[in-house]
């Protein structure tokens, strides 16, 4: 196995960066390794700590930076809480012989038209699932009068 060098690297701020220089041996893949590294660097690395978390961290460790947590889309997707539902054995014989409807909401994160819950209805028998998405809950009755009479028409 031979060794060959692929480039020099320097530590900045915690992280090494490669010298994109011909004599320091690098070609072109060193200056996309460079490229502008994110505020939200750490952040991500470390699995998207609060901003708390993250102060705490950069009061002992100067070079990992605040974070502007208020772009992060991984945290507002992914720390949404949600309860599972138990294994049910049992199936309706029939499409629309029972029906179950759950509202989800408030979201943390507003849709672009304000939508904050969700009504989902699901066919027992089917499984095949219909979602609406509302501003708030009250829409709930709307909707289920909507539903209703969708079920007695097309089916």
């Amino acid at each position: 196995m031979s060794i060959k060098k692929i480039g020099i690297a320097d530590l900045q701020s915690g992280l090494y960066i490669l010298k994109g220089d011909k004599e320091a041996g690098c070609n072109l893949s060193s200056r996309v390794c460079n490229s502008t590294v994110s505020q939200n660097i750490w952040h991500m690395r470390l699995g998207h700590p609060s901003r708390q978390r993250m102060a705490i961290l950069n009061k002992r460790f100067s070079y990992i930076s605040l974070p502007d947590t208020t772009s992060c889309d991984v945290c507002h997707l992914a720390k949404q809480r949600k309860l599972t539902f138990p294994v049910s054995t049992s199936y309706a014989s029939f499409i629309f012989d029972l029906v179950h409807v759950d509202i989800w909401g408030p979201c943390t994160m507003t849709s672009m038209n304000g939508d904050r819950y969700f009504l989902t209805t699901v066919d027992d028998h089917s499984r095949f699932t219909w979602l609406y998405i509302m501003k708030n809950k009250a829409e709930t009755h709307v909707h289920l009068i909507n539903f209703i009479s969708m079920v007695k028409t097309q089916f």
